[in-house]
């Protein structure tokens, strides 16, 4: 790339770039956001509603309950990505039951999770993020929700965003008291740091021939890592899948031998008394240890 296009042309397209260009005006690329929902206890099904605007002009939604990318959802626990450049993204939970299903309803957090009222009325718990002047539209995303309660009475107990980073106050909605069960921020992927580390994001913006050649390298980058990742975790699996072989071949072995010495001590109890006795002692043996 510099032999063709030289060392200080992508500098200064670099150099060009506007203020803030870039995840979080750092020229990093930012990753997915991830919405969870957790549940303290089990004592009614819920639901992750999600909205957000994806820079096409219409309004996407998904649902934990109906959209989920798992054949059999859990009604206790829930997990969306979304892409990096979403906003005004709206998170919501819904009571699930016969009759339903209802809002979950709001609660101040900081003040033992007193129920919210408006004019007497409960109000529903609706969280936003990147809205308008409500949150910057880089900011990264990591919120973890848990819920409990029963059905006429859930609410969410605890809520926090594990990639805000610890000099920036939390928002109104966030409060999680036990500080060693708080989520912790999650590593930084390595595919994203191998294509920042390929090429600058925006470096190609208004030159169609840097944007493509810079993408090409970002994305061979990205596959690298990525296939790093995939051959780590093979290798994992066939460490744990030898390990767990050899424990199941030894368990199988005693259960055969212990199977058939109780067959033959039964047989032998009838003819020789005494040798039935040993080797029913010794069936015992195997299959206890």
């Amino acid at each position: 790339l510099k032999q063709r296009h030289g060392g200080s042309g992508l500098r200064h397209h670099a150099a060009a770039m506007a203020p803030g260009e870039g995840a979080a005006g750092e020229g990093r690329t930012a990753p997915p956001i991830r919405l969870r929902m957790g549940s303290w206890d089990f004592l009614c099904a819920r639901s992750m509603e999600v909205s957000w605007e994806d820079g096409t002009g219409g309004r996407k939604h998904w649902s934990s309950w109906c959209d989920d990318e798992f054949s059999e959802p859990s009604w206790y626990e829930a997990e969306k990505l979304l892409p990096s450049s979403s906003t005004d993204i709206n998170v919501r939970f819904m009571v699930r039951g016969l009759g339903g299903p209802w809002d979950v309803c709001q609660v101040d957090r900081r003040r033992d999770c007193c129920w919210v009222l408006r004019d007497g009325a409960h109000v529903s718990e609706s969280i936003w993020f990147r809205s308008g002047g409500m949150g910057d539209s880089r900011e990264e995303v990591d919120a973890v929700f848990e819920l409990c309660g029963p059905m006429q009475a859930c609410y969410i107990y605890r809520a926090w965003d594990a990639a805000r980073p610890a000099e920036v106050c939390g928002q109104p909605w966030e409060h999680w008291e036990d500080v060693a069960s708080r989520p912790p921020p999650e590593a930084r992927c390595p595919t994203l740091d191998a294509a920042d580390g390929a090429a600058p994001i925006a470096v190609g913006f208004g030159n169609p021939k840097v944007y493509c050649i810079c993408t090409t390298k970002r994305v061979s980058a990205a596959l690298h890592a990525l296939l790093a990742v995939h051959r780590s975790t093979m290798q994992g699996l066939q460490e744990l899948d030898a390990r767990f072989t050899g424990q199941w071949l030894g368990v199988n072995v005693g259960n055969t031998a212990s199977a058939g010495l109780g067959i033959a001590s039964a047989v032998c109890a009838f003819h020789l008394p005494p040798v039935g006795v040993g080797l029913g002692i010794g069936s015992a043996a195997l299959g206890g240890g």
